[in-house]
């Protein structure tokens, strides 16, 4: 955005702020999350009378670099909405530990949460967390033992409990702080063999990252949970298991085993013929991974993934688009792929035209696809390149709301060039064209 643009916007939002209706500036304050606005707009926020603006305005600070005294603001509001939102400032950032401990010490519970939610990834006391951990609350509870992620000062026999524990959210929060733990083979050994099947998991999670012996990862592939078989296929992700393994695995009855084996050719070169065998299983999570083992890839032949295009399961079609997308299609198979019977097909083709300066005979074909997912991504080639007044038009009256909003971007993107849009859409047409964005 040009100066003399950001002037005139930051002119907007403070005519917005001194507006009556309260509905109007809560609605510019929401619009200001995520957003780079002024400091001023937001300590105008803060100032507000209205609590949901205020906390809105708080809301605007996560992620930037704002002055410790707008977050004591915040923390000091009669509104915990308000206070919840200081505290979530504070993740990612340096702050002081009273800051936190601020947090800690107050009445709501939701506010005390989010204060230890500030302690994931950051050395804090361990006495911080204990105090979570005594907490009455079950939600501020659950916030300090995932605090607890990363820490080797939890003595064993406290997640243990945590795990074994009747509150799904407390088993699974203690679940999460179990990956990537650096668990001895002996503890891992010992609790795959507990009668409990979230401590059984938590054994298998612990594997992430790491190499174990293969019998460890057979053991939790042949456990009667299926919670337990995931996390031992997870842990196979990129692991240098044999081909021999593999290709047995492959065989099992039992597919999450074949999952393990799909799993670990992740950013391996191993034999094409392998993954063909796992695009070929009836299970779409297997297949799924045998696409995701294509990735990187510059020898996988455009037929297989042409068949993960057309398979019937939305996960396996995603995985093969973000495949699709590596390869460089000549416009002779994008055109040959958008007069395909099947709508993937032709979506697939033109999401493969993004980034790439295509002949605009491409795009008109795909914004008059019956589908869609074509129309979207056809509009979507149209932002930053110059084209012809219809093609907009042509967006800005479709049935599709995504399609209409993609043709607006695309609009606005002329209004920020000196000579405006007045240039590409003739008065007529704008004065016609009814928009319900």
């Amino acid at each position: 955005m040009r100066k003399s643009e950001n002037s005139r916007a930051s002119e907007l939002l403070k005519t917005i702020l001194n507006d009556e209706d309260y509905l109007v500036k809560a609605t510019m304050m929401r619009a200001c999350i995520g957003s780079n606005v002024p400091i001023e707009m937001i300590k105008a926020g803060l100032n507000d009378k209205h609590w949901f603006v205020r906390a809105d305005a708080m809301r605007a600070c996560t992620g930037r670099d704002v002055p410790i005294e707008i977050i004591e603001t915040g923390l000091n509001d009669k509104d915990y909405e308000v206070r919840v939102a200081a505290m979530q400032a504070c993740e990612g950032r340096e702050v002081a530990l009273e800051i936190i401990e601020k947090g800690l010490r107050d009445r709501n519970n939701s506010v005390r949460a989010s204060a230890l939610q500030a302690c994931e990834g950051r050395e804090v006391p361990i006495e911080m967390i204990k105090k979570g951990l005594e907490d009455e609350s079950d939600c501020v509870r659950v916030a300090a033992i995932k605090a607890c992620k990363g820490r080797e000062d939890i003595p064993l026999e406290n997640i243990k409990s945590w795990l074994r524990d009747i509150d799904r959210d407390v088993m699974r929060a203690a679940m999460t702080i179990c990956s990537g733990r650096k668990l001895s083979l002996k503890v891992i050994e010992e609790w795959l063999k507990d009668s409990s099947e979230c401590i059984r998991e938590a054994a298998m999670r612990a594997c992430e990252g790491r190499e174990v012996p293969a019998e460890i990862i057979e053991s939790g592939l042949n456990d009667e949970s299926i919670d337990v078989k995931q996390a031992a296929a997870n842990v196979c992700d990129g692991l240098n298991i044999p081909i021999n393994i593999i290709e047995k695995w492959l065989k099992d009855d039992d597919a999450y085993i074949r999952l393990a084996a799909m799993r670990s050719c992740r950013g391996r070169d191993v034999p094409i013929k392998i993954i063909e065998t796992g695009l070929k299983d009836h299970i779409w999570f297997v297949k799924k991974a045998a696409m995701q083992a294509c990735k990187g890839r510059e020898d996988v032949p455009l037929e297989l993934i042409k068949g993960g295009l057309l398979d019937n399961d939305f996960d396996v079609r995603a995985v093969a688009l973000s495949v699709c997308n590596e390869y460089d299609l000549s416009t002779k198979i994008i055109e040959e792929w958008l007069k395909s019977h099947s709508r993937y097909l032709r979506a697939a083709a033109m999401e493969t035209c993004r980034g790439r300066e295509v002949p605009i005979e491409i795009i008109e074909a795909g914004l008059k696809d019956d589908y869609h997912g074509v129309r979207r991504a056809a509009m979507e080639l149209c932002k930053g390149r110059d084209v012809p007044p219809e093609v907009i038009e042509k967006g800005l009256k479709d049935d599709d709301m995504v399609v209409r909003k993609n043709a607006m971007s695309v609009l606005l993107d002329y209004c920020e060039r000196d000579d405006g849009f007045e240039k590409v859409l003739p008065r007529k047409i704008s004065d016609e064209i009814e928009l319900d964005m």
